[in-house]
């Protein structure tokens, strides 16, 4: 079951991913090459929602979570634990910055 977010985020991805169709088509580009930028270009956009979504200091963890498995991916579980992993590193970054200034 998803949520209401959850459905607008994966319209706006598909409407964003017609509008790239369409300037490809007007590229001349081929069908292959269109899917296969399609994709590529999809998967940016869950790898920049996911990133939103890990830095949002609104939700909980658990709630980060579930809005990542929500996105329409096949890799949601791989997407979580790369923008957690992330997360952790930029944390463990800014701490040392903060100690070194003192």
């Amino acid at each position: 079951e998803h949520s209401l977010m959850s459905r607008l985020l994966e319209t706006k991805i598909q409407d964003s991913l017609e509008n790239f169709e369409i300037m490809y088509k007007l590229m001349g580009k081929s069908s292959d090459e269109i899917q296969k930028l399609i994709t590529a270009e999809k998967q940016k956009q869950l790898e920049y929602y996911a990133y939103t979504i890990m830095h949002d200091d609104n939700m909980t963890t658990k709630e980060k979570k579930k809005r990542i498995f929500q996105l329409s991916s096949d890799h949601a579980e791989e997407l979580y634990k790369k923008h957690k992993v992330l997360q952790r590193k930029e944390s463990i970054y800014k701490w040392k910055k903060r100690i070194l200034r003192k």
